[in-house]
């Protein structure tokens, strides 16, 4: 998977010092090849899926490289919301994100292709990768199509942070997609110091543009 990343964009800085990345990664590579009861078809979306988010890993960090002064963002007063489940947490990130005088939201679309930065809600010549988001989603929705009475899925739609620290491979976000126990257990047992340092990571790129909450 990480050889695949590399070949496709050119780069192989991780930036894993701490080895804590590939640990993460190689829990759930090994779930989901012994517990994941993929089918064909899930075998190619689970594929995709770490392909997508290892890419962008590796352009984030080069990015960063490229523009170091990026790290040296203020992002004054976050806002932190925290819920039970279907408690309403995410209808109300997506309510904060038309607040765009005071917060900043990651977008669904922004996510999927993070690199380089721009308005989220005029990508103006980006436009192309929130039609790629959508077309993405299209495809989740025949493959999961009772996902969309539970939670709602769009390509401008404000994004919470199991995507971001699925940039860590340490996220609750692989859990609501795939069949993967082992990895869960091991992830409730693990430090998010890591996965939440590459969150301010990619919160520094997208700040440039707004501020984040």
């Amino acid at each position: 998977l990480m050889h695949g990343a590399e070949l496709q964009t050119g780069l192989n800085d991780w930036d894993d010092e701490d080895g804590s990345f590939i640990v993460g990664l190689q829990n759930l590579s090994f779930a989901l090849e012994k517990e994941g009861e993929l089918t064909p078809v899930g075998a190619i979306w689970s594929r995709l899926q770490l392909h997508m988010i290892l890419t962008n890993r590796l352009k984030i960090i080069q990015y960063l490289k490229d523009h170091p002064e990026v790290l040296e963002e203020n992002i004054e007063n976050p806002v932190f919301i925290a819920g039970t489940p279907r408690s309403g947490t995410s209808f109300f990130f997506n309510l904060l994100k038309f607040d765009t005088e005071r917060f900043r939201s990651p977008r669904l679309w922004e996510l999927n292709d993070p690199i380089p930065p721009t308005d989220p809600d005029f990508p103006d010549e980006f436009s192309w990768r929130v039609y790629s988001a959508e077309l993405g989603l299209e495809v989740f929705r025949a493959i999961a199509p009772t996902v969309v009475g539970v939670y709602s899925v769009a390509a401008l739609n404000a994004e919470e942070c199991m995507p971001i620290l699925a940039f860590h491979a340490r996220s609750l976000h692989f859990n609501t997609i795939f069949k993967v126990p082992s990895y869960q257990n091991w992830l409730m047992a693990q430090e998010q110091y890591p996965a939440l340092l590459f969150h301010k990571k990619l919160s520094s790129v997208a700040s440039i543009r707004r501020a984040w909450n």
